[in-house]
């Protein structure tokens, strides 16, 4: 039987220089070790955001791994450090984490930001500073929520709506197209006029999202709105081995 590891060389591990396969042993018993690990898994978010914000690049892949499994071990004492992450300016999000930020993003923020949409989602969401990409993520989380049952989905409508009608106001074109990308999966026709008049003003990219997709939802109805909860993908991280296992930089050859 193995002995288990201490802290300190589970952290070491998770944070080596990468090597192509996954710590698969490390991640084990951090998901063991639970709120003992928490700080330590926050610490390696905070330490690499700092390394990034100051042009750097991390040495290993601890923060990804933290990740993963402070949204499975639903650490809310994380989200702070993991906002910072995301918040970075220019491709400071996507050095960090890769494609976590559009992949899982909104999955993780969902379990750790639930109940703040005031204090965390909104701000990432208006914020022109930030990533258009995370900014759409943090937008999706509202459907997780109605999805849920933590939510409403006229609350989540009216939400999107009003940060829509925002964007149309500042010319935010980043933000509009991904609002209306949201908007869509709720076959919105309370919000058919504004999302109407951000076309109108070239605010939308239609390569992304157009007209006659926006039809196309709001003629679907109920239906096309329950399809849209049922191919969600699961709210937060269940087991952070089975996310990472079948990725391809962590594949063995």
């Amino acid at each position: 039987m193995s002995k288990t590891m201490s802290l300190e060389t589970i952290i070491s591990q998770l944070d080596a220089p990468f090597s192509g396969s996954l710590p698969e042993r490390a991640l084990r018993e951090a998901q063991h070790r639970g709120a003992e690990i928490v700080p330590h898994l926050i610490d390696l978010i905070r330490k690499a955001t700092a390394v990034v914000n100051a042009d750097g690049q991390p040495t290993g892949d601890g923060h990804l791994f933290a990740l993963y499994l402070l949204a499975e071990l639903r650490a809310k004492e994380a989200l702070a450090a993991i906002v910072a992450a995301v918040s970075l300016p220019g491709e400071g999000p996507f050095d960090l984490f890769g494609d976590a930020i559009t992949e899982d993003l909104h999955r993780i923020l969902a379990v750790l930001a639930e109940g703040q949409p005031d204090e965390i989602i909104d701000p990432l969401i208006s914020d022109r500073s930030i990533d258009e990409y995370v900014r759409w993520q943090a937008a999706r989380i509202y459907l997780h929520w109605v999805r849920d049952g933590s939510w409403t989905r006229e609350q989540a409508v009216e939400q999107l709506g009003q940060h829509l009608a925002t964007a149309r106001r500042r010319a935010d074109s980043e933000l509009a197209t991904g609002l209306v990308c949201e908007l869509v999966s709720y076959s919105p026709a309370e919000w058919s006029d504004e999302i109407a008049k951000a076309f109108r003003d070239d605010l939308v990219d239609r390569m992304v999202v157009d007209e006659k997709t926006v039809e196309q939802s709001i003629s679907g109805g109920g239906d096309w709105f329950q399809r849209e909860l049922e191919n969600l993908a699961p709210t937060g991280i269940q087991d952070t081995v089975d996310e990472l296992e079948h990725w391809a930089c962590f594949s063995e050859t």
